[in-house]
């Protein structure tokens, strides 16, 4: 079986299309502003938790916000 890892985080195209800013995603979330721009921007992967609460306010599922690469992809 292969493993898959997550790449590039596609929250702010979801963002984006649900019309929301950063600030108020993080309001509907409980996330911070400063984390949703970290993780926009790959600093690094969301905790589940915040992936969780995030995915809920864009209603979508948490493998949604990022794309996932196979090892020959990398």
């Amino acid at each position: 079986m292969a493993i898959i890892k997550p790449g590039r985080c596609l929250i702010r195209e979801i963002r984006k299309h649900k019309g929301l800013s950063q600030q108020r995603l993080a309001d509907l979330s409980g996330v911070s502003q400063t984390t949703i721009s970290n993780l926009e921007n790959n600093r690094y992967l969301a905790s589940l938790t915040d992936a969780k609460s995030i995915s809920i306010v864009l209603r979508c599922n948490i493998d949604d916000l990022y794309s996932w690469l196979r090892p020959d992809q990398e």
